[in-house]
């Protein structure tokens, strides 16, 4: 048996105020689910997102000056429970786990925008933080654990997009990142205390470009190169719980960023007729300190001596020290009149770690 509800309420406006525009959404969402066989699962969400953005134009700066700045909120609450049948009396009354999750993001991002002659210009900052409180009591291993932590990461970028003549586009990004991760606990039924990890802070400068040549009216050529940065979530760092009947998940508080060392792609776009669209684009990467998954096997100097997994298979995630990957992706689209097209697309990806 399987049963799933699932509500949704969203409301937003936009207002007015001279030459500025402030714009206010709200949504809301519950899923509940339940689906019983061997194992009775429930589980309940609940998602409430705020956004607020405010924009206005400026004089003075150059052409099509326009100021931005917007402020979102997210809280999600998520409930659930897990029960196996009792074969005596047929019910759902085996405690198997039981656990609560509250998790908020906000953040603040502004940006600024204008055109001098053939430049488009943009810059801003960005501010983001996540905050998680897991808490829950399972039947294997025995006993209560909770995990608790936060994450904050400040941007700062400027972009500019050059336009020469009507054929080429050029395109440069400099971005600059800092992450930090602190206020990571666990409490473990082994531990009867709580375990402080320590607080990781990590920094990266990422720049990008690219080009756009239009060789005729119907044939693009395109190229760019970039790099990258990416923290690791606090998932990823904290989590330490059974996910099912055979896995316990280990938090790695000592994860490292997934760096995007380079990457570029090259493709072509054409427009043989004009209900037919082609592309084709060829890419390749390099990352180092790629997160991926790894099973630890029993007496493995990265295990803690207060784990207690209850014999199930322990799963963490690593830092994997180098990844290169290689892709080619094609993609037809036909478009039969204004509201009928179909499409094709298929790629082809070759990693190597």
């Amino acid at each position: 048996m399987s049963e799933r509800e699932h509500s949704n309420i969203s409301l937003g406006g936009d207002l007015w105020l001279g030459e500025s525009l402030l714009r206010i959404d709200f949504d809301y969402s519950r899923r509940d689910s339940l689906s019983s066989r061997g194992t009775q699962w429930y589980s309940a969400r609940e998602t409430s997102k705020y956004r607020v953005s405010w924009e206005r134009p400026l004089c003075g700066f150059g052409e099509e000056t326009v100021f931005s700045l917007e402020g979102y909120y997210f809280n999600t609450n998520r409930r659930m429970s897990r029960y196996r049948r009792n074969p005596v009396t047929m019910e759902f009354d085996r405690f198997r786990a039981r656990g609560s999750r509250n998790t908020s993001d906000y953040g603040i991002m502004s940006q600024i925008s204008t055109v001098f002659g053939n430049h488009h210009l943009a810059a801003g900052i960005d501010f983001t933080e996540a905050n998680v409180d897991d808490r829950g009591k399972h039947a294997l291993p025995v006993g209560p654990r909770k995990f608790e932590g936060e994450q904050r990461l400040y941007t700062v970028f400027i972009n500019n997009e050059v336009h020469l003549g009507e054929r080429v586009i050029l395109n440069a990004e400099l971005r600059y990142d800092r992450w930090e991760s602190k206020g990571g606990w666990f409490c473990g039924h082994v531990l009867g205390s709580w375990k402080k990890f320590p607080k990781i802070t990590d920094s990266a400068i990422s720049p990008k470009g690219g080009i756009v040549y239009k060789l005729t009216e119907d044939i693009q050529l395109r190229a760019s190169f970039s790099t990258g940065f990416r923290a690791p979530t606090l998932w990823h760092m904290y989590r330490t719980e059974p996910i099912d009947c055979h896995t316990y998940t280990l938090g790695n508080p000592e994860l490292r960023a997934e760096r995007l060392d380079w990457s570029y792609d090259v493709g072509i776009e054409l427009q043989p007729h004009e209900t037919l669209d082609i592309s084709l684009t060829f890419s390749q990467s390099q990352l180092s300190d790629f997160m991926g998954r790894e099973t630890l096997r029993s007496g493995d100097p990265r295990l803690p001596d207060w784990l207690d997994p209850g014999g199930l298979s322990i799963s963490q995630s690593v830092n994997v020290d180098k990844v290169d990957i290689h892709e080619v992706e094609a993609e037809l689209e036909l478009r039969f009149n204004e509201r009928w097209s179909a499409f094709i697309n298929h790629t082809f990806n070759v990693s190597r770690v």
